[in-house]
């Protein structure tokens, strides 16, 4: 899962026509690693199914993670992007029974978040807590700039933005919860 960490600052370059896909070859080939090495790991199914579910889940926040980081992009390369995210979660559903549309979900909704009328951001990351700061404010500023808003218009939506950091604390929590189940042993109490 390593290589998938570096995959998130090389999907900021991948907004060219002709260099969609690698990366989703790249990523496919990583998980399939991923789940081999699980199958042959002596780890339960119910176990191996669990860390499949969260490999997907740091799949997906590592997609957010480089499209955040995109500083230019046209409305032809954020299509781009939703049709390698479809055939990323199409690909990725022969490796696994957990159903993956689901957890690559907040991946499509910030892709989709680019077509946004100017005055719906606030609202949007509001309502979106799951996404950190940096990856909100750096949306916002792609659009702003692919968009020509006026630049007190993106500072004024910048200001008004409010994401709680805490997200993903919250979601690392989770993730100790649901494993505690499977092995009490890993419980801090122990």
């Amino acid at each position: 899962m390593v290589v998938i960490t570096a995959i998130a600052v090389v999907v900021i370059v991948v907004v060219d026509a002709d260099l969609t896909n690698w990366y989703v070859d790249l990523l496919l080939g990583e998980f399939k690693h991923y789940k081999t090495r699980l199958a042959h790991g002596g780890i339960r199914q119910e176990v191996q199914d669990l860390l499949l579910g969260y490999g997907l889940e740091i799949v997906a926040e590592t997609l957010i993670e480089g499209l955040s980081r995109v500083k230019r992009c046209t409305d032809e390369g954020r299509a781009l992007m939703s049709l390698d995210l479809q055939v990323l979660i199409n690909g990725l559903q022969h490796f696994t029974s957990v159903n993956v549309k689901p957890k690559l979900q907040m991946v499509e909704t910030f892709i989709k978040a680019y077509y946004l009328p100017e005055t719906e951001y606030v609202h949007w990351a509001r309502a979106h807590p799951e996404y950190s700061k940096n990856q909100v404010v750096g949306l916002v500023n792609l659009v702003a700039t692919m968009k020509g808003w006026k630049r007190k218009n993106r500072l004024d939506v910048l200001e008004k933005i409010e994401v709680y950091p805490e997200a993903v604390y919250l979601q690392m929590s989770k993730y100790m919860a649901e494993l505690v189940k499977y092995d009490p042993s890993l419980s801090r109490e122990h």
